[in-house]
């Protein structure tokens, strides 16, 4: 089978052979509806999943071969894509630990054990960074808090600060009113050494690009292009650099996801070959034809 050998080892030459296997089921398929032959709608059913499965192959094949050849071009071209991208996702996680810390610091007028149920309700999100929440009373004395607790906070500060230690960095807000302080913080990054503190804004992002984060103290960041400050305010809070995986882990990755959607769309055209031989009462030889 074409296809199957195409997962197997993915060449130009299978993708060519694909693409005649999908010229070929579409004439047939136009030879039918001229003749009237009932099996037209299996049969276009079949020159539309092979239209689908020569596009994934072809686009697939172009993409690997981009990896494979001209793999500083990709590189550069994920790190700008990357950057784009990460200004709007911090902008987000910026928000989502403001508006902790705004809704955090009504339960400042509770009393401690109303104030810890109240708190405990606001983490209750599934799906995103890790935060924490501490409300410290007008003594500047620790009252209530829910989440993990792995940076010592205080009262005191900046409205939005980034807090940064040997092993984690966390982006902290906090709300001041007349019966104390709200501070919440979220998880940006972990050293991946350290036990879980739960799930960090960068572990987020590799998710969703395949591509990590590297966080620096402005002040001891490398005067390289990739990096580059976060501002907010006129403060530079931290340095971030896109870190792209290494050439064969990025290839692998490539080829594990084709290998996924190719293979589901040669199963739904067996299926559709199968189906459409015995509704015609054909042999099961011919559901096989289309996919080489």
């Amino acid at each position: 089978m074409v296809a199957a050998e195409w997962m197997r080892a993915p060449a130009w030459a299978l993708a060519l052979g694909v693409a005649l296997l999908t010229g070929y089921v579409a004439v047939a398929a136009h030879r039918l509806w001229r003749e009237g032959d009932a099996g037209v709608v299996v049969a276009a059913s079949g020159a539309l999943l092979m239209v689908v499965l020569s596009v994934l192959v072809a686009a697939f094949t172009w993409r690997l071969a981009r990896v494979e050849r001209r793999w500083s071009a990709v590189r550069e071209a994920r790190i700008a894509a990357d950057s784009r991208r990460l200004g709007n996702e911090l902008e987000g996680a910026v928000r989502v630990v403001r508006g902790l810390a705004d809704r955090a610091a009504p339960a400042l007028d509770l009393a401690p054990a109303s104030a810890f149920e109240a708190v405990g309700r606001l983490l209750a999100r599934r799906g995103a960074a890790t935060n924490s929440v501490v409300l410290f009373d007008a003594h500047g004395q620790p009252m209530a808090w829910a989440g993990p607790q792995r940076v010592a906070l205080v009262p005191e500060g900046p409205p939005l600060a980034a807090v940064m230690t040997p092993f984690y960095l966390w982006l902290v807000a906090r709300r001041q009113t007349d019966a104390g302080t709200a501070v919440a913080t979220l998880l940006l990054a972990r050293d991946s050494a350290t036990p879980s503190a739960g799930v960090a804004f960068a572990d987020q992002f590799a998710g969703r690009t395949g591509d990590g984060l590297r966080f620096f103290d402005p002040a001891s960041a490398p005067a390289d292009s990739d990096v580059f400050d976060y501002q907010l305010d006129g403060d530079t809070l931290f340095a971030v650099q896109p870190v792209p995986p290494e050439q064969a882990v990025a290839r692998d990755r490539l080829r594990a996801g084709a290998r996924r959607l190719v293979f589901w769309a040669v199963v739904l055209l067996l299926l559709a070959g199968v189906t459409g031989a015995v509704r015609l009462r054909l042999p099961l030889q011919a559901a096989l034809l289309p996919v080489g």
